[in-house]
């Protein structure tokens, strides 16, 4: 029998952000799990009600449930929050809340165990049951079940007990499916609180091995390393600081987990988008982010930075953004750099005038959601071949 990790690397989906967590409430006593679908494209299922359904995409969903003294993977392939696809003309409407279920696959199982880096993973039997909101109801892969009670993989005693566990979903889950989904609701209500307190994105092996391999650029007070969707936490000290963001393109976040939108989406090993979480060398806090971005066609690397409030005013940005600009150069062959800030923002014409650079010329910018537009000056460095 076949050993599948529930962060579901089978698929390909071990970079996203997932989450494991034992729960123990009047509802729910078990394994839940929760991989939150930040990128990919839409891929879909037929089936004869529901028509064609959505199984993964961008922004999706994947709630997995392991109760206690169960045979089962309840795995729930949620829509984009508040949201559902507009095919799915029999839809019910009560089903029309926050969290809105595209299908349920329920794996049956011989037993889950956890792996070295502590990622659970489930004994897969083979048969499993799909259901949709319109009613769809199918028993699937009873062959291979078969196959594997005739080859001698499952003994007669596993066989059985295969076909009455799932007599048993087909009981407590597809006869009622109103009421399976505002029980589901109800347990991933409880996850999205425990990772909106804090609940820890649970790393497996590629993941680590991802870390271990990214670049460092060091400074006389900081250490600079490759960002990565576990540094949500620690950038909330920016990024929810409407101080900050005044003159950034971009909003404040209203919540820690706002930039998980888009941190997964990025390269660690980017060689045109290097961006950096600095820490402070001395008690090992975070700073901010650094970051350069290589406009090829142009040759040109445009620099960035935010750092906390805190940290205002202590150089650190002057000396962060040197010591990586000078890793550019070595690496990377940079040798022009371009950075623009509002005219009235001084500190940041300050920060560029420090690191070497000089007026080019001016310009203007629009935020993003179109609350301010800033006149703006453009600063350039060139590096020539002699400083490299």
């Amino acid at each position: 029998m076949k050993h599948k990790r529930l962060n579901r690397d089978g698929w390909g989906f071990q970079y996203y952000p997932y989450y494991q967590m034992r729960i123990d409430c009047e509802c729910f006593h078990g394994l839940a799990c929760l991989i939150r679908f930040t990128d990919g494209e839409a891929n879909y299922w037929e089936t004869p009600k529901a028509g064609r359904i959505q199984v993964t995409g961008e922004g999706m969903t994947w709630l997995e449930l392991i109760p206690d003294n169960a045979k089962r993977v309840i795995t729930v392939k949620y829509f984009p929050d508040n949201t559902h696809d507009e095919e799915r003309v029999n839809y019910p409407e009560n089903f029309c809340a926050k969290y809105r279920p595209s299908i349920w696959y329920v794996d049956i199982i011989e037993g889950i165990d956890y792996d070295e880096d502590g990622i659970a993973f489930f004994i897969d039997k083979y048969l499993d049951v799909i259901f949709t909101p319109e009613g769809d109801v199918k028993i699937d892969d009873r062959d291979e079940l078969d196959a594997a009670h005739d080859e001698g993989e499952l003994s007669d005693e596993q066989y059985a007990d295969a076909l009455a566990e799932c007599d048993l979903i087909l009981d407590q889950l597809c006869s009622d499916i109103t009421k399976t989904n505002s029980w589901c609701a109800e347990v991933r209500d409880i996850v999205e609180k425990r990772i909106a307190e804090g609940e820890s994105i649970t790393r497996c092996r590629e993941v680590w091995e991802l870390a271990k391999t990214q670049e460092v650029v060091e400074s006389k007070r900081l250490k600079m390393r490759r960002l990565i969707p576990e540094d949500y936490k620690v950038m909330a000290a920016w990024d929810m600081d409407e101080r900050v963001y005044k003159y950034l393109l971009g909003s404040a976040c209203k919540t820690p987990e706002e930039p998980l939108v888009w941190l997964p989406k990025k390269d660690p090993t980017s060689k045109v988008n290097i961006l950096m979480l600095v820490s402070e060398k001395e008690d090992g806090h975070a700073v901010g982010i650094y970051a350069l971005n290589h406009d090829v066609e142009r040759d040109v690397w445009s620099l960035s930075y935010v750092n906390r409030y805190d940290d205002w005013g202590k150089g650190y940005t002057v000396e962060g953004m040197s010591a990586l600009m000078e890793h550019a150069v070595k690496v990377y062959g940079a040798y022009t750099f371009e950075g623009e800030c509002a005219k009235e923002n001084i500190g940041s014409r300050k920060v560029m005038e420090k690191l070497g650079m000089v007026y080019d010329h001016s310009s203007s910018y629009t935020k993003n959601d179109g609350s301010a537009t800033f006149e703006s000056d453009i600063y350039t460095l060139t590096i020539s071949s002699l400083d490299k």
